[in-house]
């Protein structure tokens, strides 16, 4: 494994990312890099993806070359992990949004709009009658563009226009810490911020630690009375 980089360092202090979960990293690494190059080139990534190239892909490989050489190195695979990996729906949902606003507008035109939709669905159609229709459905104020808040009401009307992107996701956390690891980094995250936000807001104060709460004590049913116990009483009382 190399020596630690930036990145690296980076990941694991901020993410709390541990030893194991680098090793684990570097060796999918190595066995997604079947040429045994040092580097993941486009074929090998979407092969491990087992994902054709779409817009999406080519947009989210874009994210990861940062160099725009055609292959990423191992920091550019854990940089791209413990991002993309991480993302909220939130967060993947103004990710596709973004790639298909080709102008960085800050809206989805018509354009725009119908290479979305080929692009996510391979062509199929999503909506009834055209996309023109389609975009006037989903376009609430009228302005003849798909704004971000829009974009969000798209995807609950038509989930399965946009699981693509999600099922993405899904394949990048299977194919380097697993579905599992990745929750209980997001988790450790969570506790983190939620600790900070505790102290901006105590004078620096720790949160103090919860109070494990004894389960409470089951009433038990009165006991059954013991006629041999009543009549030994009633001796010792006559006596």
């Amino acid at each position: 494994m190399p020596e630690p980089s930036d990145t690296l360092n980076y990941v694991t202090k901020t993410l709390g990312l541990s030893q194991n979960h680098v090793i684990r990293l570097y060796r999918n690494f190595k066995r997604i890099d079947d040429s045994g190059s040092g580097f993941i080139d486009r074929e090998e990534f979407f092969a491990a993806l087992e994902e054709e190239e779409t817009h999406v892909t080519k947009e989210l490989f874009k994210l990861i070359d940062i160099n725009s050489t055609g292959s990423i190195s191992f920091d550019d695979f854990v940089r791209v992990c413990s991002t993309w990996c991480l993302f909220t729906k939130k967060d993947m949902l103004k990710f596709c949004f973004d790639c298909f606003d080709a102008d960085a507008s800050g809206f989805i035109d018509e354009n725009e709009f119908k290479v979305l939709c080929s692009a996510v669905n391979k062509g199929s159609p999503m909506f009834p009658g055209n996309f023109d229709a389609a975009l006037h459905m989903l376009d609430d104020n009228g302005d003849g563009v798909i704004d971000f808040r829009e974009f969000k009401i798209l995807d609950k009307r038509f989930p399965l226009m946009l699981f693509p992107i999600f099922r993405l996701q899904e394949k990048m956390q299977r194919i380097t810490l697993g579905e599992k690891r990745w929750i209980e980094v997001n988790q450790r995250i969570e506790m983190g911020r939620s600790r900070r936000l505790y102290m901006d807001t105590h004078d620096g104060d720790e949160p103090r630690p919860r109070k494990t709460l004894l389960p409470r004590m089951m009433k038990l049913p009165p006991l059954a009375p013991d006629p041999d116990r009543i009549d030994a009483m009633k001796r010792g009382k006559a006596l």
